[in-house]
């Protein structure tokens, strides 16, 4: 074997040795690239967690802040329910002294010229927390009657009709979003 054997050789040798230390090289730069990626990867996973905290934290707060207003809310409908209620029993009773004194002013009357035509209540229309006159006068005003008329037919002022009225239509509004507020606390 000659020289030229041998230089083949060691052409074949070198040729191998560099094609492992590219093979090497190689990995070595998909190794550092896979680790460049999956540091990326951690770096934006631990962006989304602290976004997530950042959105629980907001959440509490407002869940904090809701839950202030609704109470505050609440407190306000009572004092409001309370009051209705002593506008209830002050109209209760003003209802009762009038009621007497119609009796007596119809005593003292010996012919009326024309009597006043009956009023009719529905039963099932009527709330068993509402006076009988605010009934009345609501269904009136829903029969298309105006206040006029309806104090006429029930032998009080316009202004006692119309506070009647208000009240009525005031404790509705109230119920209702009484109503609503319980609906909304069977939610959470």
């Amino acid at each position: 074997m000659g020289a030229e054997h041998y230089l083949f050789a060691l052409f074949v040798f070198a040729l191998a040795a560099m094609l492992v230390v590219l093979i090497l090289r190689g990995r070595n730069k998909n190794r550092d690239k896979e680790e460049a990626e999956r540091e990326e990867r951690e770096k934006k996973m631990m962006m989304m967690y602290f976004e997530v905290e950042d959105m629980i934290d907001a959440l509490k707060e407002y869940v904090e802040a809701s839950q202030g207003r609704i109470e505050a809310d609440i407190r306000r409908i009572e004092t409001d329910m309370a009051a209705l209620s002593a506008l209830r029993e002050s109209l209760q009773m003003m209802e009762s002294k009038i009621g007497a004194q119609a009796e007596a002013m119809k005593a003292a009357i010996v012919a009326p010229p024309v009597p006043p035509e009956p009023i009719e209540v529905q039963e099932e229309e009527t709330e068993e927390d509402l006076p009988l006159l605010q009934v009345t006068a609501r269904n009136m005003q829903d029969e298309g009657k105006d206040i006029d008329q309806i104090a006429q037919q029930m032998n009080l002022s316009k202004t006692e009709v119309a506070f009647m009225l208000k009240l009525e239509k005031y404790g509705r509004r109230n119920q209702k979003k009484i109503n609503d507020i319980q609906e909304k606390k069977l939610k959470f």
